[in-house]
């Protein structure tokens, strides 16, 4: 009777400590898929990474824990079958972590550069509009020069009418975006108040 008692007490000792694993590893597993997935299909993932983390993590506890209660697996993990358990959700979650890493490595995050000269810009009635751009230089650390995609999203006249602030913005190819103003002299009205 005194062995099969502590038998049971092992089986159960060794019931808890897998069960303690399995929903680790499923919460590690479920942190690391969410943030694979979203490092895959968000320009923007560095900026929700650590909602990924903590949404992905809960998820895949929460899930383990259904499935092992469905099951009717979570009396039995003390078996032997609970190691293969163990190492199939460890080996997952080591691939969805390495992956992750190397998406966001490869991923770009990093928005352009703009940057003004020193020299002073003044737009006349009928100038072109590359006049706007003249004492700018806008680039990428991917892209390169990409000043032939900015534009103007701002331009209001100061009260005189003599200067006007201008709001120029610019996205790279992978969607990083930057805005930057800067005053520039007037004659007439050469750019439509916007």
């Amino acid at each position: 009777m005194k062995e099969q008692f502590a038998n049971e007490e092992t089986r159960v000792g060794g019931g808890m400590s897998a069960l303690v694993w399995v929903l680790a590893l499923s919460g590690i597993l479920g942190a690391s898929a969410v943030c694979f997935v979203c490092s895959l299909f968000l320009e923007t993932f560095a900026a929700h990474f650590y909602t990924s983390l903590i949404a992905g993590g809960a998820a895949g506890i929460v899930l383990a824990a259904v499935i092992l209660a469905v099951t009717g697996k979570m009396k039995t993990l003390g078996s032997g079958s609970s190691a293969k358990t163990v190492i199939v959700l460890a080996a997952l979650a080591v691939f969805f972590m390495v992956g992750s890493a190397f998406m966001i490595a490869e991923k770009d995050t990093k928005a352009p550069i703009i940057a003004f000269s020193d020299e002073t810009v003044t737009m006349r009635e009928g100038d072109p509009e590359s006049v706007l751009y003249s004492n700018m230089i806008v680039s990428d650390d991917k892209d390169g020069d990409i000043r032939d995609q900015l534009s103007v999203v701002s331009f209001v006249y100061s009260g005189d009418g003599k200067t006007a602030d201008v709001t120029y913005a610019v996205a790279d190819s992978s969607g990083n975006r930057t805005t930057a103003s800067q005053r520039i002299y007037v004659e007439g009205k050469p750019w439509p108040e916007q």
